[in-house]
């Protein structure tokens, strides 16, 4: 599941409903790993990846980062 935020993909665990949905203007520092929830078929919820760069948002209270697909570069076992 995922919804656009400001033309970003972002990136949630399948709920059934978002609201309250509340972007940051920070970025997300290279290499920091953030857990993530469905962004395409090779990704499950809660898999944790290495961002190249991003946004955080705050969903339902819970911080995901937005980001492009292409800006996923390494998955973490």
């Amino acid at each position: 599941m995922s919804i656009n935020v400001g033309g970003y993909k972002l990136l949630v665990k399948e709920i059934e409903e978002i609201k309250n949905v509340e972007v940051f203007d920070d970025t997300a520092n290279v290499g920091e790993v953030l857990k993530v929830g469905n962004m395409v078929e090779n990704y499950k919820v809660g898999d944790k990846v290495v961002f190249s760069g991003g946004i955080r948002v705050s969903v339902d209270g819970e911080e995901y980062v937005v980001v492009d697909e292409y800006e996923v570069i390494m998955l973490i076992e």
